[in-house]
């Protein structure tokens, strides 16, 4: 449930904005529970005759979750429901705990064994608790100066302070794998502060006869951000169910950490725009950037431009009509530059367990910035009385300089080193079309996006160079992220999102090679293949909005088209037998492969083996093509107009959000991501399913 209210009040002078806001959620699985309250306060002032602009604001949030769980076999209720035996009395399972006499306590109820380490999904949701709670405090003031009409200089500054806390709590009772016999405590303080200044100059004049407008802003900035992480915790020791550090049992391993940063950015920028008879339009902007992160490197800072220019067609030809109201057409040159994470260019030295732990990443001080150089073209339309209107944009962008980690020779007496190496070159068209109309009462808005994507690695590390011993180290290829039967790998000649598979054995033609004696198929797990990859063809999405005399109608479809995802939940559920899958194949006397039935129980053990972590594959590759229905609205705008009073508007709406697919064929939603990284994509490893969404909106106007 969302609620929100808002206020604004004051004069022509002083204006003040108020408004407080509150979001409570709960999931699907018990105790999963999220809610989020907010306030904002602003206040805009005008002094001294006008000139000076006092702009102050302050927010505050606070976020209290509870069990968010995303996906993996550890603390996920879903797996345990999922392999639940068919044939037993899954209501059993709500009795999750039964009184131990010599312990004194409950314990956990789970008649089932596996290698999987699994626990009654009731008692996951009831007596494994992760708390997190999240305070956030932003101020920000702006002082603006207008020494004239066409002059004026703004100071900025902003606080940004966060404080989380993460605890875990495990009862006495909990699978020994996570907990000892009397349970699991950690708590982790988390602080995160950024302090932002900024000084602008900024210029906004008409010259020679206003044929020409200049407009000019220059300035500096900088940016401090401290982070501090705090973790202690382990396994209890002497009393059951008492969550403090006293009673954690200090002999563990690992049970302190603390790690920080302080992180220092500066940079001077500017940036320029000439505008001739308000239709031919020149810009400009330069940029130097200055990060601590390249301390001890070559690098002392980078600088990156960019130059665009565009006009206004259709006033420029005078070519104008009922037909074509407005064309205009763009084009730009951009570069953008990105320094490294933080301990990246110089590891630091850990102390684990009160010892002082050595380096395994060689320092590079040759490290330098990422960049990425862009082209873009684009074209804006609005033709019959603005009825119609088309966007487009078309882009090309390359990639250069990415930092990679490469595993190093033990006789370097390091494991691996961070380096500069790639290129990658995408290239893309994005097409936004809309048409507007009314007929008497009736008014119609129907939207097309589009979108499509295509990169290339063009190169890894064909021309490295061991900074160190000068020898030549080319690298074509590298494993970004993995599974036990899922691969990311980064080729030259590849795409970023290439996806690999381990496979069954094949024959001499292709097919999968069935012993002919006793039918079984023969796995390769250490053998690898490119089966497509995770990120789609193309993206579609069609919207319409109705609207008749207060009644408002929307609905919009989204399309993702091509790509792939492997779902390594149905590799486990085919395992262990739980699948429609195996019972399909039990039922009808053998797996199809190869176009004949063999033994089901075998093969099904080989293609999903290891249970945990999933078997092969190549079985399990899915078209990650969908179609859904992903908004539907239905609303009434009252007439409160005609009542009078002080109540300016009155909306009410049901609102439905990912409502049903109308095309599917992966065993789980292929939106849905196992990380918002670049490389863990196209996995499915138990994650929560995604959900439909039915609710209601009151707006009220004052």
């Amino acid at each position: 449930m969302t609620n929100s209210a808002a206020l604004t009040t004051g004069t022509a002078r002083n204006q003040t904005y108020l408004s407080i806001g509150t979001t409570n959620a709960e999931g699907v699985v018990h105790n999963n529970n999220y809610s989020r309250y907010n306030a904002t306060v602003r206040n805009t002032t005008k002094m001294a005759n006008d000139k000076l602009t006092m702009d102050l604001s302050f927010n505050l949030s606070q976020i209290n979750e509870k069990n968010m769980t995303s996906q993996g076999l550890y603390y996920n209720p879903l797996v345990s429901l999922y392999l639940f035996p068919a044939g037993e009395d899954f209501s059993k399972m709500q009795a999750y705990q039964r009184w131990n006499p010599g312990r004194g306590l409950m314990d956990e109820y789970f008649p089932y064994s596996s290698t999987m380490a699994l626990m009654n999904p009731y008692w996951i949701t009831e007596n494994i608790e992760m708390p997190n709670k999240k305070n956030r405090y932003t101020a920000s003031a702006q002082f603006r100066y207008d020494f004239t009409d066409w002059l004026n200089v703004t100071a900025r500054a902003k606080i940004d302070r966060a404080n989380e806390s993460r605890e875990r709590k495990f009862d006495a009772g909990t699978n020994t794998q996570y907990a000892s016999k009397y349970g699991f405590y950690s708590k982790e303080a988390i602080t995160n502060q950024q302090v932002y200044g900024e000084f602008l100059a900024s210029i906004n004049k008409y010259l020679f006869d206003r044929n020409l407008n200049l407009m000019v802003n220059a300035g500096a900035n900088f940016e401090n951000t401290d982070y501090q992480n705090d973790y202690f915790g382990g396994q209890l020791k002497t009393v059951a169910n008492l969550f403090t550090f006293a009673n954690v049992d200090f002999a563990g391993r690992d049970l302190a950490r603390q790690d920080g940063f302080h992180l220092k950015k500066r940079a001077v920028f500017g940036t320029m725009q000439l505008g001739y008879q308000s239709k031919v339009y020149l810009d400009l902007s330069a940029r130097n950037d200055w990060s601590s992160t390249f301390k001890g490197t070559s690098t002392s800072s980078f600088f990156y431009p960019s130059v665009g220019i565009s006009g206004i067609v259709t006033d420029i030809l005078g070519m104008q009509s009922r037909i074509l109201n407005f064309a205009k057409v763009r084009v730009s040159y951009s570069e953008v530059g990105n320094a490294p994470e933080v301990f990246i260019a110089n590891p630091t030295y850990e102390i684990k367990d009160g010892a002082v732990t050595t380096v395994t990443r060689r320092p590079n001080n040759n490290l330098k910035p990422e960049r990425t150089k862009a082209w873009e073209a684009g074209l804006n339309l609005a033709m019959f009385d603005s009825k119609f209107r088309l966007d487009a944009t078309f882009y090309y962008s390359r990639t250069l300089n990415q930092f990679f980690e490469r595993q190093l020779a033990p006789s370097t007496g390091y494991t691996s080193e961070i380096f500069n190496g790639g290129r990658v070159d995408n290239k893309g068209i994005e097409l936004s079309a809309r048409f507007s109309n009314t007929w008497g009462d009736l008014s119609w808005t129907t939207y097309l996006n589009y979108s499509i994507n295509r990169n290339t690695v063009k190169d890894l590390a064909s021309d490295y160079v061991d900074p160190i011993t000068g020898e030549p180290a080319p690298l074509t290829e590298m494993i970004m992220a993995s599974t036990s039967m899922y691969q990311t790998r980064v080729t030259k000649g590849g795409s970023i999102g290439d996806i690999y598979v381990n496979t069954l054995k094949t024959d001499e033609h292709g097919y999968i090679h069935v012993n002919p004696i006793d039918q079984t198929v023969t796995t390769q797990p250490d053998q690898w293949i490119k089966v497509g990859n995770a990120s789609p063809k193309y993206n579609l999405g069609w919207g319409n909005d109705l609207h008749y005399k207060g009644i408002n109608l929307g609905f919009l479809i989204t399309a993702r088209v091509g790509g792939i995802g492997i779902s390594q939940t149905q590799a486990v559920l085919d395992y262990y037998g739980a699948s429609k899958q195996t019972e399909d194949a039990r039922l009808n006397g053998g797996v199809i492969v190869n176009g004949r039935p063999i033994p089901a129980q075998d093969f099904y053990y080989k293609v999903g083996s290891a249970g945990q972590s999933g078997g092969i594959g190549a079985w399990y590759v899915y078209s990650a093509t969908n179609v859904r229905l992903g908004e539907l609205t239905l609303g009434y705008d009252f007439p409160v107009q005609k009542w009078g009073g002080f109540v300016k508007g009155l909306n009410v709406s049901l609102i439905g959000k990912n409502l049903f697919f109308f095309y599917r064929k992966a065993p789980y939603d292929p939106e849905l991501t196992a990380s918002t990284g670049t490389y863990m994509q196209g996995i499915d490893n138990f994650m929560s399913p995604s959900l439909r969404t039915l609710g209601f909106s009151v707006k009220v106007q004052f």
